[in-house]
């Protein structure tokens, strides 16, 4: 068994569902839809009625993530870089704050995956913690909690680490959050990739 996936077992043990509320979809998305990093079902949740498969590392998560969905048909554990999936079958991926949990070689790697599953000209769509965010260390961009690593990229740092994928749009969030009295804000990069694989 992976590190990553016995690290996220036991946060899910844990703490049960890890990620709550409504999640916001991108507009537009259609198609087969493949979510990378699924967890306990949030993204999918909210995509009732769309053509998605889910995966995730975490058998845990995918257990919640089943039980959010009452059934696990669209859920598949794997590695997201390292997809037991087809060539291009896929209109658009999704991978919502994956990518900080990843280390730069593996972020290649899942860019590679998800170019290869990508019909030509598809979509991934990707939202990660930019450096400005509230809980980013001050120096290098790294942490780890219980375990789990976070890396903070900024715009430069995410397009050179997804290519062959094309940004099309990059757009900082910030949404600002008080916690214990202080003012603090969330800072993330909503992307928007295109595959180029084998278009030349």
């Amino acid at each position: 068994m992976p590190r990553n996936q016995e690290v996220w077992d036991a946060e899910y043990r844990r703490k049960g569902v890890l990620w709550r509320g409504e999640a916001e979809l991108p507009d537009g998305l259609r198609g087969r839809v493949l979510e990378l990093g699924c967890g306990d079902g949030k993204s999918m949740a909210a995509g009732k009625g769309l053509d998605v498969i889910g995966i995730d590392i975490s058998r845990e998560g995918l257990r919640l993530c089943a039980a959010r969905l009452n059934g696990a048909d669209s859920l598949l554990q794997a590695d997201a870089t390292q997809l037991p999936l087809a060539d291009g079958a896929f209109d658009a991926v999704l991978a919502f704050h994956i990518l900080e949990n990843l280390g730069d070689l593996e972020v290649q790697a899942l860019a590679l995956e998800a170019a290869r599953v990508l019909r030509p000209d598809g979509l991934l769509w990707s939202r990660s913690f930019h450096p400005d965010d509230m809980r980013s260390p001050t120096q290098g961009g790294k942490a780890e909690r219980a375990g789990i690593s976070y890396r903070y990229r900024d715009e430069d740092a995410l397009c050179a680490l997804l290519q062959p994928l094309r940004p099309i749009t990059l757009e900082r969030r910030e949404l600002r959050k008080r916690y214990h009295g202080r003012d603090l804000r969330r800072v993330v990069l909503h992307g928007q990739f295109q595959n180029t694989a084998g278009s030349e």
